[in-house]
């Protein structure tokens, strides 16, 4: 008898355990979903939700961008895919955050106009400015276009009423200067407001991230999360236009009493990614020791490293100079590898560009490659000169490994047909405020353009007719620009047509800082006929430009 007693003990005290494992709340969040007109756009939203549903989870969250543009039969595509998924059990409530893309096409019109639109279609329950509780814990949404107001007075009464628990933000973008790439695409007001809130916990989208990106989560006198993207993910990259990469990773969070889960999963494979750690962030928060400051993660971090021995070539190519070299190891895999091309000037070697490359983070340890391969364009070369790259593999937090480097002779270097050359830019060219119209811009005793205001737009404005040819036809552009900031601030430029405004290419992001005359090449295919380009500037603090050398190639 006492045996089965204490059994019994014993089988109500796992019982009890099991039970206090268990979360308070589930919610699957995803972001960026970007449906079209076609319902095959939602395929990835449907291994999502299936992902959600065997977790079954309490909520759903898309964190804005719902479709690419306002297409009210992806809206009806979507509402039937949640339908299917959920047709024969528990369904899960759902909030939707509204943000830009669901205005496109419709972009005359006041945004809460249309989003009433996207409200009925989409059949949301929640508005753009909502407050939704569940399980006791409470939602904050905000539209992308809110009010300052409105936000802090939402969050002033969600903070009084939940004192010693979390108060959850859902907004599309992120606050500046936390998660991944918020530098550029950011907003400064959100973290000014935000900072007052040490109980928050932002979600995020808009920065099209990928959730194997340990810099996607974030704490210093609040958290910030990024749910990266159900589409595509590009990063962004110092001197080089990122590739674009599918992405099918969505985030289930588990909330309990003494601390929030994020687990991150391949929605496609259902298999969570490094299931062991996932992001935990405890309760309740404490500044002081919050696990995920980025700056006491670097100083504890590990550099990468080359192989002992590790040497680079250099080989011409098609597209020009291609860069071999053994890829660094570092158990997080590396973040990404800093190149920086140098070129003799009397003697020393003098640098004069620098081109960023997305390291293997985001490959399991066992599919990484043993080499890695970069090629640079053409257009930072020429024949007989002397070079030298130098290569740095960089860690998620910003430490930096030895370099290797290598010296090389350019030779074989193909013609192209140059269509337009500007070697005195300053005073040939016109340098303009705004996308549109925009007062040009006065030069400083140093000869360098004043932009005295930050994250405004200025552009470069090229001749008329420097574009000419038809869809498809194959242009190189190459600048030689000095951009002086802040340290750690940086532009992002890109070639841009007027109407309708549509990039060349994606943003590169500057070289941060003050780094001299540098040079910035794109190439590309032309979109359409009619289009003709200019060289846009974007997204800074306050800052100098001189333009030293602009020159335009048909391939």
């Amino acid at each position: 008898m006492r045996k089965k007693l204490l059994l019994s003990a014993l089988l109500l005290a796992a019982g009890v355990a099991v039970m206090a494992a268990e979360p308070i709340l589930r919610a699957g969040i995803i972001t960026d979903t970007h449906v079209t007109r076609k319902k095959q756009s939602c395929n990835l939203l449907r291994e999502a939700l299936k992902l959600f549903k065997s977790h079954n989870v309490d909520l759903v969250i898309n964190v804005g961008d719902i479709a690419d543009q306002y297409y009210e039969q992806g809206y009806k595509h979507y509402r039937d895919t949640v339908n299917e998924v959920f047709s024969d059990g528990k369904r899960p409530q759902e909030i939707f955050v509204y943000a830009n893309h669901d205005i496109i096409g419709r972009k005359k019109e006041k945004p809460f106009d249309v989003f009433k639109d996207v409200k009925k279609h989409l059949q949301i329950p929640n508005d753009p400015y909502d407050v939704v509780k569940i399980k006791g814990y409470t939602f904050v949404v905000f539209p992308q276009f809110y009010r300052k107001g409105r936000y802090k007075k939402m969050m002033d009464k969600a903070v009084r009423e939940n004192v010693g628990k979390p108060v959850f933000v859902l907004d599309h973008v992120p606050p500046a200067n936390t998660v991944f790439d918020s530098g550029v695409w950011g907003s400064h007001s959100t973290r000014e407001l935000i900072e007052k809130y040490p109980t928050a916990i932002h979600i995020s989208g808009h920065v099209h991230g990928t959730l194997t990106n340990e810099l996607n989560i974030w704490q210093d006198k609040f958290t910030a999360v990024n749910a990266g993207g159900l589409a595509y993910w590009h990063g962004a990259l110092t001197g080089n236009v990122p590739s674009e990469h599918k992405s099918d990773m969505a985030m289930v969070m588990e909330v309990y009493a003494d601390k929030v889960v994020f687990r991150r999963f391949f929605s496609t494979t259902k298999e969570e990614y490094q299931a062991d750690t996932p992001w935990c962030v405890p309760l309740p928060f404490d500044p002081k020791t919050a696990p995920y400051n980025h700056a006491r993660l670097k100083e504890k971090s590990v550099v990468p490293e080359f192989p002992a021995n590790a040497a680079a070539t250099v080989s011409a190519a098609p597209k020009g100079m291609k860069i071999s070299f053994p890829s660094a190891t570092h158990k997080d895999g590396v973040f990404n590898y800093k190149m920086e091309l140098f070129t003799k000037v009397d003697g020393s070697w003098k640098m004069f560009a620098r081109q960023d490359i997305t390291g293997d983070f985001m490959i399991p340890a066992s599919k990484r490659a043993k080499t890695v391969v970069h090629t640079f364009n053409w257009g930072f070369f020429d024949n007989g000169k002397e070079y030298q790259v130098k290569v740095y593999p960089v860690h998620f937090f910003g430490k930096i490994g030895k370099p290797i480097s290598v010296d090389f002779t350019v030779n074989g270097k193909p013609e192209a047909k140059v269509v337009y050359e500007c070697k005195n830019p300053m005073k040939e060219l016109v340098y303009l405020s705004g996308l549109e119209k925009g007062a040009p811009f006065t030069l400083d005793a140093d000869g360098f353009y004043n932009v005295d205001r930050p994250r405004i737009n200025t552009r470069l404005e090229l001749p008329a007719g420097v574009w000419e040819g038809k869809r498809g036809t194959r242009f190189r552009f190459t600048v030689d620009v000095d951009l002086k900031q802040a340290p750690g601030a940086a532009w992002t430029l890109v070639l841009r047509n007027h109407n309708p405004l549509k990039n060349a290419t994606h943003r590169i992001s500057s070289v941060p800082g003050n780094a001299g005359m540098l040079r910035y090449v794109m190439e590309f295919n032309k979109a359409r006929d009619s289009f003709n380009y200019y060289l846009l500037i974007r997204e800074g603090g306050k800052g100098k430009v001189k333009f030293d050398y602009v020159k335009i190639e048909k391939l």
